[in-house]
């Protein structure tokens, strides 16, 4: 039986299939970079607040989520990762890697970027487990940033890797 992150990284695939995206484009690689950089910043920010023990203002704006709504959020965090690995992220990832000629270490590249999807898509539900744990103390929340955090961070580095492989500058995708 597939698990949360499993069938919504499976239904971001299949979201995709009638949306393909265009051969050596790199709009959509830099897009989720962008994205999901800005949401470990939104992460160290509440973990700001929370090692201060300051309240997060209900109101607070914290880059597409609001303070009193960031519980939630983090919740849903793996589930949407893995489907935007299916949507957005691998789709992308094979497009700036597709070969003008065919090549045979394209084939590879594409073959590891499956594979790490694959784990990645793992690692979410293993990480959602931790980070959906029902308990409000402050040490089990910081470590469910940590472990959002980590996540994130992997899904950068991998999307990061495939943006190096092209010779895509970094000014291009990190934001200011």
């Amino acid at each position: 039986m597939p698990t949360l992150c499993e069938t919504a990284y499976q239904r971001g695939c299949f979201e995709r299939r009638n949306h393909p995206l265009p051969q050596r484009s790199s709009y959509k690689l830099i897009e989720a970079y962008r994205s999901w950089e800005k949401r470990l910043q939104t992460l160290a920010k509440i973990e700001g607040y929370l090692a201060t023990n300051k309240p997060i203002p209900p109101d607070v704006e914290l880059d597409g989520w609001v303070g009193a709504e960031w519980q939630y959020e983090l919740r849903k965090l793996p589930e949407n990762l893995a489907h935007d690995i299916g949507w957005r992220i691998l789709p992308a990832i094979e497009a700036v890697y597709a070969p003008a000629g065919p090549q045979p270490y394209i084939r590879d590249l594409v073959y590891q970027a499956r594979r790490q999807a694959a784990e990645l898509t793992s690692t979410c539900e293993t990480s959602r487990s931790t980070i959906c744990a029902a308990n409000s103390s402050l040490q089990v929340r910081l470590r469910q940033l940590a472990v959002a955090r980590n996540l994130l961070s992997s899904a950068l580095d991998w999307m990061q890797d495939g943006l190096w492989t092209n010779g895509i500058e970094e000014k291009r995708y990190r934001t200011a």
